[in-house]
């Protein structure tokens, strides 16, 4: 940001990660425009050590390549800052290892982009004959859905909140699910 007449930063942001590498605390400090930081929000992860993402059976290949878990989280904390740490929200997670499907390969493949975006994402699809989308909330919630018409498709996704969503294509070929990521 340009403050007085120099460029200043105005937010960093700290990660620190278990012996396994997954992500344990995530803090954002603000400027105070006097050369300091400020806390502002953080988030605490509880990961089980015992559950790995390859574990987990989740419909229609999730990509979780971008992830920064090893292990699946089973209770996130957020935590916002006045004169100390005030918990805000707090969720749990639960996981089974008991297969309830076996998931047919297919053919169809899909392609999103940008990724992460603020407002618009385009998707690429292989057959778009008779394709819904639907994107979806961390709490499996559809927050949007629309039918494809074209192999191309731009998607205004500017009304959702910042997150990770799923979104889902169907067709009479299949369906595949991607993660996106909402700045």
């Amino acid at each position: 940001m340009w403050y007085g007449d120099d460029w200043m930063d105005m937010m960093k942001n700290e990660y620190k990660y278990d012996a396994n590498q997954n992500l344990k605390t995530y803090i954002t400090y603000m400027s105070d425009f006097m050369g300091g930081w400020e806390n502002n929000y953080k988030y605490e992860y509880t990961v089980n050590t015992a559950y790995s993402s390859n574990d987990i059976l989740l419909p229609n290949n999730i990509d979780f390549s971008q992830q920064a878990f090893l292990n699946e989280v089973t209770q996130m904390s957020y935590y916002e800052y006045s004169t100390d740490w005030i918990l805000s929200s707090q969720k749990d997670y639960y996981y089974s290892q008991v297969v309830v499907s076996i998931v047919e390969p297919n053919t169809l493949e899909i392609t999103l982009y940008p990724n992460p975006s603020r407002n618009n994402i385009n998707i690429v699809t292989t057959e778009a004959d008779n394709a819904t989308m639907q994107i979806i909330n961390n709490l499996g919630q559809i927050v949007m859905q629309q039918s494809l018409t074209q192999n191309t498709t731009q998607v205004d996704i500017s009304g959702l909140k910042s997150g990770i969503y799923f979104v889902n294509i169907k067709t009479k070929d299949g369906s595949v699910t991607k993660k996106i990521m909402k700045e």
